[in-house]
């Protein structure tokens, strides 16, 4: 049952996003802008959320972050 609840609020929202980006076009943004803005909201968003519910999956050790910069040793 869960998983329908999941599929149904993300169709929601996918089918929410012009309300959303209408009014930034209409403000004179561009699309580019608009993607940009769309990735930080949804970054912070979710950051929040793991705060709140998945702190635990936030730590990360030192080594994983040459991994996360591009590199590979």
């Amino acid at each position: 049952m869960k998983i329908y609840i999941i599929t149904i609020a993300g169709a929601t929202c996918w089918g929410l996003i012009g309300l959303f980006i209408i009014p930034l076009y209409d403000r004179g943004f561009t699309p580019w802008d608009v993607v940009a803005i769309r990735g930080i909201f949804t970054f912070v968003i979710l950051f929040l959320l793991m705060v709140i519910f998945y702190r635990d999956q936030l730590r990360t050790r030192l080594k994983d972050h040459l991994f996360f910069a591009g590199r590979n040793f």
